[in-house]
């Protein structure tokens, strides 16, 4: 009997430690991805406000972005949340397609076309979330295809409610515009979605966000007219409502106004900035409310297309037909759209190459910013092998390009050797130090102290001349040590050792001593003697 025992407990051990294997070969079945970086590693276009780190790197295979799906980034809870309920809505037209007959029955027509779009706008926003980090070009060419799902969605909620979930009443008074409004409503939404993207260097966050929330929200209204119209009235009933359909109504409509709380406004990322990089983030959680609300309102309509047929029967007769072929074409508009502002913003990431491209043969042309933190990609050129161009990756501002060669300063489109005036950039907009600035600095340490105008010429002056300065050296140690990247470690390094300067939170986390300025002894006798004047 101990000799049985023994062999079970054996076995027993055998399994655990089989167990305790599984990770190690999850591990090695998976190719080592590259790490996540902190946002000012990536171009701007890929930063999200109060998101620091958990960004994917871009500019790798497409291979590494559908590997991701299994790394923890700071998109992956968005990509998850919305491919499970994909999948969920796969299973659930499974379920019903063993009970209702959507080749046949005109009438089912409409469910069918809400779980179609249901099904587009989750797996085009799991593919936008999942791929958008491969380029610039990428990122709004997925986030495009990602609108389009949106309006699909948008057309096939207000279809289905005003197929299934409609009054008589109110019928009566929508019938003649309804269909066309939510079409154009919902190209409107993804025409909005695409430039608001699309123009967003060119915008302020708050217009961007004004693209996006504005023309949905006037689809979002005509759409849920009829299930307001619906709740309603059932309230109205003397003997109250106990419909089980109105019931997940209500639930569809706090689910959507609690998701779309959390999609403008950036909480709770805003309050917790660096703490909700992977999980906890605004819209994560819009997603999950989002996706509650579509599984909510797929049930709802699922109840109003068993038990209200003789009702849209008498409605509606033949008009199941119209409305998918208007279906169709609110997709292929809105497809449309989303194509050409894709083309437009290809054309636009190519002219700024093309522009630095056409610059003069022998030059070094460095973008320079006000962003600190820049990966530069030193590009060299065919047939040319002592020029290159660099490029800056990750610049939240419209960058200034100075020439290496013969140091003149000029603007992006501007001919190469037009200084502007006193020898600095014009216009004064794009200068990364400005008069305004200057003047506010000086505020900050006295508000009664006025510069003079010569004063304020002459330090903007120092500081473009700094900045040409400490971009030159950092480009001469990054041919020094024959690298094609001009990272932030040379600008670093040429401030550490030239100016004794050090800043925090770029380039690397160790933490430096700060190193005390030697004192003359000349200088100390000077300061004693101004003291002893002062006290005069």
């Amino acid at each position: 009997m101990a000799t049985v025992v023994m062999e079970q407990i054996s076995r027993l051990f055998i399994n655990a430690q089989q167990l305790r294997q599984i990770p190690q070969l999850l591990e090695s079945a998976f190719p080592t991805l590259p790490c996540t970086v902190k946002a000012h590693k990536v171009p701007w276009v890929f930063r999200e406000p109060h998101i620091i780190g958990g960004y994917r790197q871009p500019d790798h295979s497409w291979r590494y972005y559908f590997l991701t799906l299994f790394q923890r980034h700071n998109e992956a809870v968005n990509v998850w949340t919305h491919l499970l309920a994909a999948l969920v809505i796969l299973v659930k037209c499974q379920e019903l397609s063993e009970t209702v007959d959507f080749l046949r029955d005109p009438h089912a027509q409409p469910l069918f076309i809400v779980l179609l779009s249901a099904f587009t706008y989750l797996s085009c926003s799991a593919l936008a979330h999942l791929l958008n980090a491969k380029s610039e070009l990428s990122h709004y060419t997925f986030y495009f295809l990602d609108y389009v799902g949106v309006a699909i969605y948008q057309y096939g909620s207000a279809l289905a409610h005003f197929y299934y979930a409609i009054e008589e009443s109110w019928h009566t008074r929508v019938r003649g515009f309804f269909l066309p409004a939510a079409a154009f409503l919902a190209w409107f939404s993804c025409f909005g979605c695409c430039y608001g993207k699309y123009a967003s260097p060119r915008l302020p966050k708050f217009a961007h966000k004004l693209f996006q929330v504005v023309p949905s929200g006037l689809a979002y209204c005509l759409d849920i007219s009829p299930v307001l119209h619906r709740i309603y009235s059932c309230h109205q009933q003397e003997e109250g409502c106990t419909n089980q359909a109105v019931a997940y109504h209500r639930y569809q409509v706090l689910f959507f106004l609690v998701s779309a709380y959390f999609f403008a406004c950036p909480h709770p990322e805003s309050w917790l900035p660096g703490r909700c990089d992977f999980i906890g983030q605004g819209h994560q959680i819009f997603h999950v409310f989002l996706v509650i609300c579509t599984l909510v309102q797929i049930e709802a309509t699922r109840i109003d297309y068993i038990e209200r047929r003789p009702l849209y029967e008498r409605l509606h007769g033949d008009l199941a037909h119209d409305a998918v072929a208007l279906f169709v074409f609110t997709a292929c508009c809105s497809a449309l759209t989303a194509f050409y502002l894709a083309t437009a913003a290809r054309d636009g990431c190519s002219a700024v190459l093309n522009d630095l491209k056409a610059l003069k043969h022998g030059e070094i042309v460095c973008v320079v910013s006000s962003d600190l933190a820049l990966k530069w990609t030193v590009l060299p050129q065919p047939n040319r092998s002592n020029f290159f161009i660099v490029k800056a990756e990750a610049s939240s501002t419209p960058p200034l390009v100075s020439s290496m060669a013969n140091s003149t300063t000029t603007l992006p489109g501007k001919v190469m050797g037009t200084p502007g005036p006193a020898g600095r950039i014009s216009p004064e907009g794009s200068q990364v130090l400005t008069k305004k600035k200057l003047q506010d600095l000086v505020r900050e340490i006295d508000p009664n102290e006025q510069l003079d105008e010569d004063v304020e010429e002459m330090l903007l002056q120092i500081a473009d001349d700094f900045i040409e300065s400490v971009v030159t050296a950092a480009c001469q140690l990054a041919r020094h040590r024959k690298s094609n990247t001009l990272e932030v470690k040379d600008v670093q390094l040429h401030l550490e050792r030239q100016w004794n300067m050090w800043i925090p939170g770029y380039g690397s986390d160790e933490i430096r001593p700060y190193k005390k300025a030697c004192t003359t002894e000349a200088h100390k006798q000077r300061m004693a003697l101004i003291r002893k004047t002062n006290k005069k």
